[in-house]
């Protein structure tokens, strides 16, 4: 495996950056996984717990992305959406 450069150290492998807010008591929660050594520092925490929530949601997220590919005028615009028993129920508002 070829060694990584600063420059290159997360091409394709956590290379984009989101910022968020948190509640304390998620912070708390990050804090926690860090002093047990379970994970080496906040960012690594927060980026496996969200890699979690995404697989634990992709159900979700693939019948939203197919219901913008099927209905074109969706895409870009104000829409609420409601989850029940994982079933989308959208309208355009």
């Amino acid at each position: 495996m070829p060694q990584r450069t600063p420059e290159t150290q997360f091409e394709g492998y956590r290379s984009n950056v989101v910022m968020v807010r948190v509640e304390r008591a998620s912070l708390n929660g990050l804090d926690d996984l860090v002093e047990a050594s379970i994970m080496a520092c906040r960012s690594e925490t927060a980026t496996f717990l969200n890699a979690e929530d995404v697989k634990a949601g992709q159900r979700f997220i693939d019948r939203i992305g197919e219901m913008i590919t099927k209905t074109p005028q969706w895409k870009g615009k104000t829409s609420t959406a409601c989850v029940r028993e994982n079933e989308v129920i959208s309208s355009l508002s």
